[in-house]
């Protein structure tokens, strides 16, 4: 596994975290009681990912990302040989608030979020 780490305004309120994971075998990012206080934003642009928030399963398309409120445990997965890019996030930008955490959605689709970030790639 690979891990790319890009930051952007860190330290400010509205600074961004952007971890890049690439892989030769399946990626999983475990269910562990989080004590951050971090939103993280999981999204894979050409596989995949499943993902567990409480008792919700969900599985994402390449057009969707995953919302892990900060503090709330989660599991989400990827399978082999993908990217998985983790957005860790102080707060949440205001074209995203009326979106809801542990749901899937698609920010980068027409007719999604109106929030942009520059992701690397």
């Amino acid at each position: 596994m690979r891990c790319q780490e890009y930051g952007y305004g860190l330290g400010r309120p509205e600074g961004i975290f952007v971890l890049r994971y690439q892989s030769e075998g399946p990626l999983e990012f475990g269910a562990i009681a989080r004590q951050d206080f971090l939103h993280q934003l999981y999204w894979s642009p050409d596989g995949a990912l499943s993902a567990l928030h409480g008792g919700d399963a969900r599985f994402l398309g390449p057009g969707e990302a995953f919302w892990a409120q900060r503090a709330v445990s989660h599991e989400v997965r990827a399978a082999d040989r993908q990217t998985v890019y983790r957005i860790c996030l102080r707060q949440v930008p205001p074209g995203w608030r009326s979106c809801a955490p542990g749901r899937s959605w698609s920010p980068w689709r027409p007719g999604g979020s109106s929030a942009t970030w520059p992701v690397p790639g």
